[in-house]
C-alpha cells in the first residue's frame, strides 16, 4: 500500500479532555437515527452505497481519480463546489504527501486562493475526506450537525483553531463523554438528523430536502416513534 492510499485511523484518546457536555447522546439515540436513515430515506441511503462502492473499486487519489469521486460527492452530496477543478488540482497535490494528522488534511485542501482573497470549503473537503480517505477519523462539517453540538454543548468556541478543527474536537469529544460505542459516520447521521429535527419543529418551513421532510412529515407509528426516540 503507497502513503497515497493509506487510510488514516483517528486515535482520539483523552479528545475530551477541557469539555463539558450539557447534554450526552445514548446509543438507542444512535440506532434510532440509523434505522430512519437506512429505513425511510432511500435516496441517502443510495447515495451512501454510491460512495463507498466508489472508494473500494475506484482506490487512489490521483488528480484523474479524485476528479471522478469529487464530481459524484459534488452531486450525490449537493456541495454545489464553485470552484471544483481547482478543488480537485489542489487535492491531489496535497495527498501525494499529506500531513500524519487527519484534521490536517482537511485543513490543507480546503482553502482555495484568488484575487479577492481566500475561501475555504470546510463541508466539501471533509464530505471528500470522509467518503474517500477515511470515514473515521472525518466527521462531516455541516451546518445542521453543527446546530447539534450546540445543543449537546451549549455555547461552541472556535478560538485558536480552524472551524473544522474545532469541529472535529467537539465531534470525538461528544463520542467519548457520551460513552458511545457507534461508529463517527453513525454519530454524523444522528447529528445530521437531529439538528435539522429540531430546527423543523421550530420552524416548518426550514429549508430542508424534499427527502427528509416526507420523513418528518409520516405519521407512521414505527416513524414517529423513531423521530421521538432520537430527540429523547
Amino acid at each position: 500500500m503507497t502513503r497515497r492510499d493509506t487510510c488514516y485511523f483517528a486515535i482520539q484518546e483523552g479528545s475530551a479532555v477541557g469539555y463539558k457536555l450539557l447534554q450526552p447522546v445514548r446509543d438507542d439515540q444512535i440506532a434510532a437515527a440509523t434505522r430512519i436513515h437506512d429505513n425511510h430515506m432511500y435516496e441517502w441511503f443510495a447515495a451512501d452505497r454510491a460512495l463507498d462502492l466508489l472508494r473500494e473499486s475506484l482506490p487512489g487519489l490521483d488528480e484523474p481519480r479524485v476528479l471522478i469521486k469529487a464530481s459524484v460527492i459534488d452531486r450525490l452530496y449537493y456541495a454545489r463546489h464553485a470552484r471544483l477543478v481547482e478543488a480537485v488540482r489542489k487535492i491531489a497535490e496535497v495527498m501525494v504527501r499529506p500531513p500524519s494528522d487527519p484534521v490536517g488534511i482537511v485543513e490543507a485542501i480546503a482553502p482555495l486562493d484568488s484575487s479577492r482573497g481566500r475561501t475555504c470549503y470546510w463541508s466539501f473537503s471533509s464530505k471528500f475526506a470522509h467518503f474517500f480517505i477515511d470515514p473515521e477519523a472525518f466527521p462531516i462539517y455541516d451546518d445542521w450537525a453543527i446546530k447539534a453540538i450546540r445543543h449537546h454543548f451549549g455555547r461552541l468556541s472556535w478560538l485558536g483553531r480552524t472551524p473544522y478543527r474545532a469541529f472535529a474536537d467537539y465531534v470525538f469529544a461528544l463520542r467519548e463523554l457520551s460513552g458511545l460505542s457507534c461508529s463517527i459516520r453513525e454519530l454524523d447521521r444522528y447529528l445530521w438528523l437531529s439538528g435539522m429535527r429540531r430546527a423543523w419543529q421550530t420552524n416548518a418551513d426550514v429549508g430542508i430536502s424534499r427527502e427528509v421532510r416526507s420523513v418528518f412529515e409520516d405519521e407512521s407509528p414505527d416513524v414517529q416513534q423513531d423521530l421521538d426516540l432520537m430527540l429523547d
